[in-house]
């Protein structure tokens, strides 16, 4: 799953605007390009074992789960790589939902 962290990665880079408010993430248009991504790297990275169900599932419970908790500019911070504790913030963020995601595939 650390591909996932791919996902932040690119979702930063569409983010014009830097807002440092908790939660500023959390709009319409972040959000669609969040759950296009997320999709994007499941599908590419179980190729196989791809499920568009499962994956819409995780993509929304991740989306869901970070969205609200970061800012903007977080997410800028998290797709430059620079800052080890929003990385792990947003592991813990998305736990739960890689955990429901594996439990489904097994």
């Amino acid at each position: 799953m650390k591909k996932l962290i791919i996902l932040f990665t690119i979702l930063s880079f569409y983010l014009t605007s830097c807002n440092n408010e908790k939660g500023s993430a959390n709009t319409d248009s972040a959000r669609k390009q969040f759950l296009n991504e997320c999709k994007h790297v499941i599908k590419n990275s179980t190729a196989k074992n791809y499920n568009a169900a499962l994956a819409k599932q995780y993509c929304d419970c991740a989306a869901d789960n970070v969205l609200p908790q970061l800012s903007q500019s977080e997410l800028i911070d998290l797709g430059m790589g620079n800052n080890p504790e929003l990385n792990k913030k947003v592991q813990n963020l998305v736990k739960p939902c890689i955990e429901a995601y594996n439990k489904q595939l097994n």
